[in-house]
Protein backbone atom coordinates (compact mmCIF):
# COMPACT_ATOMS: atom_id res chain seq x y z
CA UNK A 1 0.00 0.00 0.00
CA UNK A 2 1.20 3.59 -0.54
CA UNK A 3 2.89 5.29 2.38
CA UNK A 4 0.51 7.51 4.36
CA UNK A 5 1.14 10.43 6.59
CA UNK A 6 0.69 9.77 10.30
CA UNK A 7 -3.06 9.30 10.86
CA UNK A 8 -2.99 10.86 14.32
CA UNK A 9 -1.82 14.28 15.37
CA UNK A 10 -1.75 12.91 18.94
CA UNK A 11 0.34 9.85 18.13
CA UNK A 12 3.45 11.06 20.02
CA UNK A 13 2.91 8.77 23.04
CA UNK A 14 3.19 5.71 20.80
CA UNK A 15 6.24 6.89 18.82
CA UNK A 16 8.54 4.69 20.92
CA UNK A 17 6.26 1.70 20.40
CA UNK A 18 6.24 2.21 16.63
CA UNK A 19 9.99 2.78 16.41
CA UNK A 20 10.99 -0.24 18.50
CA UNK A 21 8.42 -2.61 16.99
CA UNK A 22 9.37 -1.58 13.44
CA UNK A 23 13.04 -2.22 14.12
CA UNK A 24 12.60 -5.58 15.87
CA UNK A 25 9.63 -6.64 13.67
CA UNK A 26 8.07 -7.99 16.87
CA UNK A 27 5.19 -6.98 19.15
CA UNK A 28 4.38 -8.47 22.57
CA UNK A 29 1.03 -9.14 24.21
CA UNK A 30 -0.14 -10.83 27.39
CA UNK A 31 -2.52 -13.77 27.05
CA UNK A 32 -4.62 -15.07 29.93
CA UNK A 33 -7.48 -17.49 30.35
CA UNK A 34 -9.78 -15.24 28.33
CA UNK A 35 -7.45 -14.51 25.45
CA UNK A 36 -5.33 -11.39 25.01
CA UNK A 37 -5.41 -9.17 28.08
CA UNK A 38 -7.81 -6.26 27.81
CA UNK A 39 -9.80 -3.85 29.96
CA UNK A 40 -12.68 -1.43 29.66
CA UNK A 41 -11.88 1.80 27.87
CA UNK A 42 -11.33 4.82 30.09
CA UNK A 43 -13.41 6.83 27.63
CA UNK A 44 -16.58 5.26 29.02
CA UNK A 45 -17.80 4.29 25.57
CA UNK A 46 -18.40 0.63 26.41
CA UNK A 47 -15.46 -0.56 24.30
CA UNK A 48 -12.48 -2.65 25.41
CA UNK A 49 -8.78 -1.91 25.09
CA UNK A 50 -6.15 -4.54 24.23
CA UNK A 51 -2.60 -4.03 25.55
CA UNK A 52 0.45 -4.29 23.28
CA UNK A 53 4.14 -3.65 23.96
CA UNK A 54 7.29 -3.18 21.93
CA UNK A 55 9.47 -4.50 24.76
CA UNK A 56 9.10 -8.00 26.20
CA UNK A 57 10.35 -6.95 29.64
CA UNK A 58 7.58 -4.37 29.94
CA UNK A 59 4.95 -6.93 28.96
CA UNK A 60 6.32 -9.29 31.60
CA UNK A 61 6.30 -6.49 34.19
CA UNK A 62 2.55 -5.92 33.84
CA UNK A 63 1.39 -9.43 32.96
CA UNK A 64 0.24 -10.52 36.41
CA UNK A 65 -1.70 -7.27 36.88
CA UNK A 66 -3.89 -7.70 33.83
CA UNK A 67 -4.44 -11.45 33.34
CA UNK A 68 -4.93 -14.70 35.25
CA UNK A 69 -2.27 -17.31 34.55
CA UNK A 70 -0.57 -14.92 32.11
CA UNK A 71 1.86 -15.84 29.37
CA UNK A 72 3.74 -13.60 26.98
CA UNK A 73 2.89 -13.85 23.30
CA UNK A 74 5.51 -12.91 20.72
CA UNK A 75 3.78 -11.58 17.62
CA UNK A 76 5.85 -11.15 14.43
CA UNK A 77 5.10 -7.97 12.52
CA UNK A 78 3.55 -9.90 9.66
CA UNK A 79 1.03 -11.52 12.00
CA UNK A 80 0.29 -8.19 13.67
CA UNK A 81 -0.52 -6.46 10.38
CA UNK A 82 -2.25 -9.35 8.63
CA UNK A 83 -4.22 -10.94 11.46
CA UNK A 84 -4.15 -9.25 14.86
CA UNK A 85 -5.00 -5.64 14.04
CA UNK A 86 -7.79 -6.52 11.57
CA UNK A 87 -9.27 -8.91 14.16
CA UNK A 88 -9.19 -6.25 16.88
CA UNK A 89 -10.88 -3.87 14.47
CA UNK A 90 -13.63 -6.40 13.78
CA UNK A 91 -14.21 -6.77 17.52
CA UNK A 92 -14.40 -2.96 17.92
CA UNK A 93 -11.44 -2.95 20.29
CA UNK A 94 -8.99 -0.15 20.91
CA UNK A 95 -5.27 -0.52 21.62
CA UNK A 96 -2.99 0.76 24.38
CA UNK A 97 0.63 0.74 23.21
CA UNK A 98 3.47 0.19 25.71
CA UNK A 99 0.84 0.33 28.46
CA UNK A 100 2.03 1.31 31.94
CA UNK A 101 -1.20 2.25 33.77
CA UNK A 102 -0.49 5.97 33.46
CA UNK A 103 -3.62 8.15 33.75
CA UNK A 104 -3.14 9.63 30.27
CA UNK A 105 -2.54 6.37 28.39
CA UNK A 106 -3.67 6.90 24.77
CA UNK A 107 -6.23 4.51 23.30
CA UNK A 108 -5.77 4.07 19.56
CA UNK A 109 -7.83 2.55 16.78
CA UNK A 110 -6.37 -0.67 15.25
CA UNK A 111 -6.38 0.83 11.77
CA UNK A 112 -4.41 3.85 12.95
CA UNK A 113 -1.85 1.61 14.68
CA UNK A 114 -1.49 -0.36 11.43
CA UNK A 115 -0.83 2.83 9.46
CA UNK A 116 1.73 4.02 12.01
CA UNK A 117 3.53 0.67 11.96
CA UNK A 118 3.66 0.61 8.16
CA UNK A 119 5.17 4.10 8.17
CA UNK A 120 7.59 2.92 10.85
CA UNK A 121 8.71 0.03 8.63
CA UNK A 122 9.85 2.56 6.03
CA UNK A 123 11.86 4.54 8.58
CA UNK A 124 13.43 1.39 10.04
CA UNK A 125 14.43 0.20 6.54
CA UNK A 126 16.08 3.54 5.78
CA UNK A 127 17.97 3.54 9.09
CA UNK A 128 19.29 0.00 8.62
CA UNK A 129 20.22 0.48 4.97
CA UNK A 130 22.05 3.72 5.70
CA UNK A 131 23.91 2.10 8.59
CA UNK A 132 24.89 -1.12 6.78
CA UNK A 133 25.46 0.47 3.38
CA UNK A 134 23.52 -2.24 1.54
CA UNK A 135 20.10 -3.12 0.17
CA UNK A 136 19.15 -6.70 -0.77
CA UNK A 137 16.97 -7.86 -3.65
CA UNK A 138 16.04 -11.23 -5.11
CA UNK A 139 16.86 -11.72 -8.76
CA UNK A 140 17.28 -14.12 -11.65
CA UNK A 141 18.76 -14.11 -15.14
CA UNK A 142 16.36 -11.35 -16.23
CA UNK A 143 17.08 -9.00 -13.36
CA UNK A 144 15.46 -8.26 -9.99
CA UNK A 145 12.20 -10.02 -9.16
CA UNK A 146 9.25 -7.62 -9.32
CA UNK A 147 5.75 -7.86 -7.89
CA UNK A 148 2.38 -6.35 -8.76
CA UNK A 149 1.52 -3.26 -6.71
CA UNK A 150 -1.61 -2.98 -4.63
CA UNK A 151 -1.95 0.73 -5.31
CA UNK A 152 -1.66 1.02 -9.10
CA UNK A 153 -3.55 -1.06 -11.68
CA UNK A 154 -1.06 -3.25 -13.52
CA UNK A 155 1.80 -1.40 -11.85
CA UNK A 156 4.96 -3.05 -10.55
CA UNK A 157 7.03 -2.68 -7.43
CA UNK A 158 10.44 -3.92 -6.34
CA UNK A 159 10.52 -5.80 -3.02
CA UNK A 160 13.79 -5.16 -1.22
CA UNK A 161 15.24 -5.72 2.22
CA UNK A 162 17.65 -4.07 4.61
CA UNK A 163 18.61 -7.38 6.24
CA UNK A 164 20.04 -10.31 4.28
CA UNK A 165 18.25 -12.93 6.41
CA UNK A 166 14.87 -11.43 5.61
CA UNK A 167 15.64 -11.52 1.91
CA UNK A 168 16.75 -15.16 2.21
CA UNK A 169 13.32 -16.08 3.60
CA UNK A 170 11.81 -15.21 0.22
CA UNK A 171 13.86 -17.81 -1.68
CA UNK A 172 10.94 -20.21 -1.88
CA UNK A 173 8.13 -21.15 -4.23
CA UNK A 174 8.54 -19.50 -7.63
CA UNK A 175 11.60 -17.66 -6.32
CA UNK A 176 13.34 -20.75 -4.97
CA UNK A 177 15.91 -20.87 -7.77
CA UNK A 178 16.70 -17.16 -7.66
CA UNK A 179 19.67 -15.58 -5.93
CA UNK A 180 20.24 -12.78 -3.48
CA UNK A 181 21.85 -9.64 -4.83
CA UNK A 182 23.49 -7.09 -2.56
CA UNK A 183 23.26 -3.53 -3.84
CA UNK A 184 25.51 -0.88 -2.24
CA UNK A 185 23.44 2.09 -1.11
CA UNK A 186 25.37 4.40 -3.46
CA UNK A 187 24.44 2.32 -6.52
CA UNK A 188 20.91 1.91 -5.18
CA UNK A 189 20.58 5.70 -5.17
CA UNK A 190 22.37 6.33 -8.48
CA UNK A 191 20.98 3.49 -10.60
CA UNK A 192 18.26 1.35 -9.01
CA UNK A 193 15.93 4.12 -7.86
CA UNK A 194 16.20 6.19 -11.06
CA UNK A 195 15.53 3.03 -13.07
CA UNK A 196 12.39 2.33 -11.07
CA UNK A 197 11.23 5.92 -11.55
CA UNK A 198 11.77 5.69 -15.30
CA UNK A 199 9.51 2.65 -15.55
CA UNK A 200 6.90 4.01 -13.12
CA UNK A 201 7.57 1.25 -10.60
CA UNK A 202 7.35 1.59 -6.82
CA UNK A 203 9.45 0.18 -4.00
CA UNK A 204 8.34 -2.13 -1.18
CA UNK A 205 10.96 -1.99 1.60
CA UNK A 206 11.29 -5.04 3.88
CA UNK A 207 8.42 -6.73 2.08
CA UNK A 208 6.62 -9.43 4.08
CA UNK A 209 5.05 -12.22 2.03
CA UNK A 210 1.26 -12.14 2.13
CA UNK A 211 1.12 -8.92 4.14
CA UNK A 212 0.04 -5.48 2.95
CA UNK A 213 3.38 -3.78 3.55
CA UNK A 214 3.93 -0.18 2.44
CA UNK A 215 4.93 0.90 -1.04
CA UNK A 216 6.87 4.10 -1.66
CA UNK A 217 7.88 6.10 -4.72
CA UNK A 218 11.57 5.95 -5.72
CA UNK A 219 11.97 9.74 -5.33
CA UNK A 220 10.63 9.63 -1.79
CA UNK A 221 12.94 6.77 -0.85
CA UNK A 222 15.89 8.63 -2.33
CA UNK A 223 15.13 11.69 -0.19
CA UNK A 224 14.90 9.62 2.97
CA UNK A 225 18.09 7.67 2.28
CA UNK A 226 20.10 10.79 1.40
CA UNK A 227 18.92 12.49 4.58
CA UNK A 228 19.90 9.43 6.64
CA UNK A 229 23.36 9.36 5.06
CA UNK A 230 24.15 12.97 6.00
CA UNK A 231 26.45 12.98 9.07
CA UNK A 232 24.78 14.35 12.17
Amino acid sequence: MPLKASPLSSSKPCDQFVSRASKSMMVYAVAGEGGLARAKSRDGDGREVTFLWSDRAEAEKWAACIADNPRIKELPMGEVLKTLLPALGEHNRKIATDWSDAPDEPELEPGDVADLLRAGLIEAFVERAARSGSVWVVGGMYGPAMMVTRSRPEGQMLPCWSVRERAEMRLEGPWAEMALNEIPVGRFLEATLPGLKETGALLCPDNILGVETPEIAPDEMAKKLKAALVPA
